[in-house]
């Protein structure tokens, strides 16, 4: 029915319980109080206002009434007509004294929840076990909360830029508490009943809720843990729980590799060794390969040795353990030489893509270059480490190693660091290309491709042994992803660190012959890049 004074700016629900509305946008927080969630609010320029006086609302009815007969009368194709004309037409059927057309203006506008979950299948539309696990889930599900959380951090980071620095943040972030409270517990829940860890919903929600945790950019903040190491926990957990039997399988492949990948991401991050079942789980991957896999499996594999010795290294550093270090040290260099070795085989044998591919042909060229990264950012990380071990045993004199192999051990580490951080820089132009071209607000898909640069780019603009130029191309970048795409963990800083020893920093003897001109002064305490 038209208006026929002046409009409520209220939005639907409090318009519906007569209660007072405080018209906050994108949801009122009176809504929000009460755990409702807010419908949104009606479109201004749909409203229709029209003069209240007696006769013309005596000659509205007349018309009403004459045109109950007419519309009685209409064919089909005249109501086809009335609608490309006159908008949305909603009719009564079974009632012949009311009219059974009413044009209505513009659609209502519509709470952000109503989209979250087309718009986080369209920002990891690669990733097929996230859409069929949404096919399987149920209704209001830990899944459908889940997403509710991602968007609503989607919503503030992208659509109202504006909105973190302003005095609605405080509020925005309550709201994102409740839909966050919202899925731990219903994902507890599910946990609790049988079988809850072998869904793929569940899986699925906690993979969600860590990369919504790199959106948000809270790595860093808070202090011991913070919620994406625990998000990352989760997921290792529930691969425990869920076994090797779903490995055998193409859709338990599917789900495997994306938590996976979050789990070894952890454990270079934290400078700990790999679950003690990735053995396990990476020999059946590798008994049955399917199409496409054998890079991640080959990085995932890489990844897990690098871990295995950066564990090693630091624990020696953080105890400035120097006959430790001593003992361990060309086993450790040994076994890292390996694992490149090893690796460099397999891109040696490996069958190089038809010239003609593309990204729209093949969806996993665009995994691929991010695990490349990921394989760079490792390379930077445990060769980075490696070289403070060699400064730190170059102060021990009862080494066995002389000094000018320490040195030229060290050489050789940072010459792996730079050619790591030169193969990151050098993927940047393929893959900032669709964020440049056009907005995440249209293409909310690119969100995931930045998503993917986020750490490696970290490592090469905060580790010290990388060059001036690569960590200035690489800041830019990360300022280019924070402040545009909306992922906000690429605008953090170093982030937290731990003390090392100062024989840790620099050599005993600086290696003036062929010293790397980019190799700065490492700080005293040792970075965890804000992750």
């Amino acid at each position: 029915m038209p208006n026929t004074g002046r409009p409520s700016l209220d939005c639907h629900l409090c318009r519906q319980r007569r209660v007072k509305c405080d018209l906050a946008r994108p949801a009122c927080q009176r809504c929000t109080k009460y755990g409702a969630v807010c419908p949104g609010y009606r479109d201004q320029q749909a409203l229709v206002f029209r003069n209240a006086d007696p006769s013309t609302l005596k000659r509205r009815h007349g018309k009403k009434r004459n045109a109950v007969g007419a519309s009685a009368a209409s064919s089909s194709s005249e109501a086809s007509a009335a609608a490309e004309t006159s908008g949305v037409l909603v009719t009564r059927p079974g009632f012949v004294d009311a009219p059974p057309l009413m044009t209505l203006g513009r659609q209502v506008t519509e709470h952000w929840t109503a989209q979250s979950v087309p718009l986080l299948l369209d920002v990891y539309s690669t990733m097929d076990f996230l859409r069929a696990a949404y096919a399987t889930a149920s209704r209001g599900g830990p899944l459908l909360w889940a997403a509710h959380v991602f968007a609503g951090t989607y919503v503030t980071n992208v659509r109202y830029p504006t909105e973190v620095a302003c005095a609605r943040r405080a509020e925005s972030r309550r709201e994102l508490a409740v839909y966050m409270g919202k899925a731990l517990r219903a994902v507890n829940r599910a946990l609790a009943a049988p079988g809850g860890a072998c869904r793929d919903d569940i899986l699925a929600a906690v993979w969600v809720l860590a990369n919504h945790e790199v959106l948000a950019g809270t790595l860093g903040r808070q202090q011991p843990v913070n919620a994406w190491q625990l998000h990352a926990r989760g997921l290792y957990v529930i691969l425990q729980a869920r076994g090797s039997a779903p490995l055998r399988t193409a859709a338990g492949r599917t789900a495997f590799w994306p938590a996976f990948n979050i789990v070894q991401l952890q454990a270079l991050i934290l400078n700990t060794a790999c679950p003690a079942e990735t053995d396990e789980w990476l020999g059946i991957c590798e008994s049955g390969l399917f199409e496409g896999e054998e890079l991640t499996l080959r990085i995932a594999q890489y990844v897990a040795r690098v871990c295995d010795v950066q564990s090693r290294v630091m624990r020696h550093l953080r105890g400035a353990d120097f006959r430790g270090a001593s003992d361990d040290y060309l086993d450790l260099r040994q076994a890292l030489l390996d694992a490149d070795e090893t690796f460099a085989e397999y891109l040696r044998n490996a069958v190089p893509p038809a010239p003609e591919a593309c990204c729209h042909q093949h969806p996993n060229k665009t995994m691929d270059v991010y695990m490349r990264n990921v394989r760079c950012a490792a390379v930077i990380r445990s060769h980075h480490q490696m070289q403070m071990l060699c400064n730190l045993l170059t102060h021990y004199a009862p080494c066995p190693v002389s000094l000018d192999e320490l040195l030229a051990h060290r050489r050789s580490s940072l010459q792996r660091v730079n050619e790591s951080a030169q193969a990151v820089i050098d993927s940047l132009p393929a893959a900032m290309a669709p964020l440049m071209r056009t907005t995440v607000l249209k293409s909310p898909h690119v969100l995931f491709d930045a998503m993917k640069l986020v750490f490696p780019l970290f490592l090469v603009a905060h580790v010290p042994s990388t060059p001036q130029e690569h960590k200035d191309v690489a800041l830019r970048a990360l300022v280019f992803i924070g402040k545009e795409v909306g992922i906000r963990q690429a605008l953090m800083g170093d982030g937290p660190t731990m003390p090392l020893p100062a024989e840790a920093r620099v050599p005993f003897t600086m290696d003036l012959m062929a010293e790397p001109p980019w190799v700065s002064t490492p700080p005293r305490d040792y970075t965890v890049l804000g992750f």
